[in-house]
């Protein structure tokens, strides 16, 4: 390969300009020293039901934009990209080989025929490949319809998700279980799908996103 797309700046670039590269798609390294990251190693609090949270970056400036661009813009093919991004930052964190499967936060039906995709499921897969986890595909199911997160504030946002999920108890019985979504805001999504895999007979459950908004960790 001589040349790729920074999914980032959406630029052709040459080979050598890549920070990571996967197939026809990648980071330029101009757009990768500009992309807030989260040191390495480095943990954030869990919720009630989670043990912890990892992020590789912060939800802001070219990140923000990039994932805005792969969940409205219908650019799905990024999520190989940044599965690569999230395998390679997990990856230094040993204890992840406690845990058993990866699961990603579901979509509500309408949602995922309006996307044609479920954006964290498919950075979710391969980055459990990645980590020789088992992906739990379908293994949490929204409820009922809810409101995108992002138009709501304070209680709302946990009114709006709160019993919105079923875990299927046959695929999470006994399992110690990473929860994936793309971003990580307040918390309360993961909270209520964390809540419902334990009540299902989940072990530990660490959360784990591409990014997370800086404010509220």
């Amino acid at each position: 390969m001589e040349s790729f797309i920074c999914i980032c700046c959406e630029r052709r670039r040459r080979a050598a300009d890549g920070h990571v590269t996967v197939g026809e798609l990648g980071v330029c390294r101009d757009c990768w020293s500009r992309i807030s990251k989260v040191p390495d190693l480095d943990c954030f609090e869990g919720t009630r039901h989670t043990e912890l949270l990892i992020a590789p970056f912060y939800y802001g400036g070219v990140m923000k934009r990039t994932i805005l661009r792969y969940k409205f813009q219908n650019q799905r093919a990024y999520g190989s990209v940044f599965a690569q991004l999230v395998a390679e930052y997990a990856a230094q964190f040993g204890f992840l080989g406690e845990y058993d499967a990866l699961v990603s936060v579901p979509l509500s039906r309408k949602r995922l025929l309006e996307r044609g995709y479920n954006q964290a499921d498919l950075i979710a897969k391969p980055v459990a490949r990645r980590l020789g986890l088992e992906h739990l595909h379908n293994g949490l199911f929204r409820s009922r319809n809810t409101l995108p997160q992002s138009t709501l504030r304070g209680a709302e946002r946990f009114i709006n998700v709160r019993e919105a999920f079923i875990a299927d108890p046959r695929k999470i019985d006994g399992k110690n279980i990473i929860l994936f979504d793309d971003v990580f805001t307040m918390g309360m999504t993961m909270e209520s799908c964390a809540a419902e895999l334990k009540e299902k007979g989940a072990g530990k459950i660490a959360a784990m996103s591409l990014a997370v908004v800086k404010n509220h960790v």
